[in-house]
């Protein structure tokens, strides 16, 4: 055994020769415009891009124009609505549930029109010579300083436009009027809706942001709840025409609402669609003013309190 640290065995083998010689560098890229000095800056060609919105509509969303209806059944409405409220209140999954709902297809609102589209919802309840569209009832608004751009801040203006284009007398009331649970279960019954200005949250339901996501939603109709000695899995329509405060008893009455950021009707609290109406006390801060017809007395004084009564089974005489 060799033990000297200076014999290292043979050289290794020299190293293959390269089989291809490497790429050459490319062309360096062409000037841009004369010559650059270490100083000099270069404005490069750009293109603007003008966008209408930073949202998109809900429409939109769905491929749909405010004019048109989505067509479902009754039956489907109200079970789809049924199910998006166990779904958050599980609690009432296995309880009786009784309707009486004034059925109207959904509608998209496609800009700030709201209300415009719930008043368009509204006159398919009545006879197809009083059907009106959403651009209709905004070319009569905006000429009438009621809107520039669909927005209606303004429930006497609401009233204005029900009574050009739709027949009754619909009836300007106070939001309190809607704790009298039995007279309101009772104008459901006898042919009445509602349209209620209030503030929608993420879900659409009522929420309190003092007017700052303020929308416009029709009640068609209520829901009792109650509980017997069976599991209640589907839902049973009220026939009656009239109705009575003891049969009211032990039951919770919640109302449906229709409004044109989903094609899902709502089932939400009377007390909640109450408090959110009555908060209605300015716009969104992130709005421009100049957008917007702004009624003179401020939206408190214009939305705050009111709701619009109507009698759907009438017919101009």
């Amino acid at each position: 055994m060799d033990t000297n640290p200076n014999s290292l065995g043979p050289p290794p083998p020299p190293a293959p020769p390269m089989l291809s010689r490497p790429l050459p560098p490319g062309p360096p890229p062409p000037p841009i415009s004369g010559s650059l000095s270490k100083d000099s800056s270069v404005n490069f060609p750009t293109t603007k891009i003008a966008y209408k919105s930073a949202t998109i509509s809900p429409a939109a969303l769905k491929g749909l124009k405010s004019n048109e209806v989505v067509d479902l059944s009754p039956e489907e409405m109200v079970q789809t609505a049924i199910k998006r409220f166990i779904n958050f209140n599980q609690e009432f999954g296995s309880c009786k549930k009784e309707v009486l709902n004034h059925s109207t297809q959904p509608q998209l609102q496609d800009g700030p029109q709201c209300g415009l589209v719930a008043l368009s919802m509204a006159s398919k309840l009545f006879p197809t010579q009083y059907h009106v569209n959403p651009d209709q009832l905004f070319e009569h608004a905006k000429e009438n300083g009621f809107t520039k751009l669909g927005e209606m801040f303004s429930a006497r203006n609401m009233l204005e436009l029900f009574n050009t284009f739709l027949p009754g007398s619909p009836t300007l009331c106070q939001v309190d009027y809607l704790n009298d649970t039995y007279q309101l279960c009772q104008d459901f019954l006898d042919g009445n809706i509602y349209l209620v200005p209030y503030d929608c949250d993420f879900s659409h339901a009522p929420c309190l942001a003092a007017g700052k996501k303020a929308h416009w939603a029709l009640i068609t109709g209520f829901i009792l709840l109650s509980y017997g000695d069976t599991v209640e899995t589907g839902f049973t329509c009220i026939k009656e025409t009239k109705i009575s405060s003891e049969y009211l008893e032990n039951k919770q009455i919640k109302l449906f609402g229709r409004q044109s950021k989903s094609l899902v009707l709502g089932i939400w609290n009377i007390d909640e669609l109450i408090a959110s109406n009555k908060n209605l006390t300015t716009m969104d801060d992130k709005r421009n003013p100049d957008d917007y017809i702004i009624p003179s007395e401020g939206i408190e004084a214009s939305l705050a309190n009111k709701i619009i009564k109507i009698k759907i089974s009438e017919t101009k005489k």
